[in-house]
């Protein structure tokens, strides 16, 4: 029986297993924490907000980082306000165009592979720290492949599974939005995208987490891109464990 489970195992390794590690998040830097190249150590306040609008003890930096995308990014340090670790990032309302989103590079990336993308999100601007039910902001992911039938770049929004229950559909044509927050009340939602990587050609795939353009502010943190083990491998995988499980009860 032993001899049958660890055959089971090992042609599930063998076969069934995709080649990348399923446990290895390619997404570095999800969570804004050290090693991302921090400078600066301006007060976070917003376009407009005046001093103390938002509570001096958040700042905000720039990043530089190659492989990530951020168009000015905005990195803030505040341990008690975001979703985990010490810093999360903001993307500013479209009134400033300069941040729109916070994205990564992928190369070396297997047409068919199945990845999970999941992020959490708080709608929130500083011009507004208390918040209001009259401006909101409408978290999407965008992924950009290379289409060699028209020579060109282009860009798709997979749906958002998120925490509360609801599921965001940019391409369907159901955005959910969420009103802004206060400041000293943040109320994390998790989303999750789950999409099969595309033909990309020997081209890079570009990821980004991002709201759309008449958003009005949104923290992000906790970042992760990690791929999806095959069914088959799940299956052929989990019946070794059990065999495995079988032959210790039997030894008692």
């Amino acid at each position: 029986m032993k001899k049958i489970a660890l055959a089971i195992g090992t042609l599930a390794w063998l076969f069934f297993v995709p080649t990348h590690n399923v446990n290895a998040d390619l997404w570095t830097g999800g969570g804004f924490e050290g090693g991302l190249g921090w400078t600066g150590t301006d007060l976070f306040m917003g376009e407009t907000a005046t001093e103390g609008a938002a509570p001096g003890a958040a700042r905000f930096f720039d990043m530089m980082d190659p492989d990530m995308i951020t168009e000015s990014g905005t990195w803030i340090e505040d341990s008690s306000r975001t979703y985990e670790g010490d810093r999360m990032f903001w993307l500013r309302d479209y009134n400033d165009p300069d941040t729109i989103c916070a994205g990564r590079r992928f190369n070396g990336l297997t047409a068919g592979d199945v990845y999970d993308l999941k992020w959490s999100f708080a709608a929130f601007n500083p011009n507004n720290p208390t918040g209001t039910s009259t401006l909101t902001s409408k978290p999407i992911v965008e992924v950009m492949t290379w289409d060699t039938t028209i020579g060109d770049w282009v860009l798709w929004e997979p749906k958002l599974y998120l925490s509360d229950g609801q599921v965001s559909d940019p391409l369907g044509g159901n955005q959910v939005e969420y009103e802004l927050q206060d400041w000293d009340n943040l109320n994390w939602t998790q989303s999750t995208s789950r999409f099969a990587i595309p033909e990309l050609n020997g081209r890079p795939m570009y990821l980004w987490v991002s709201m759309t353009n008449d958003s009005n502010g949104l923290l992000i943190d906790g970042i992760t891109f990690t791929a999806v083990p095959e069914p088959a491998a799940l299956t052929l995988s989990g019946l070794a464990l059990l065999l495995m499980g079988c032959v210790r009860i039997r030894k008692r």
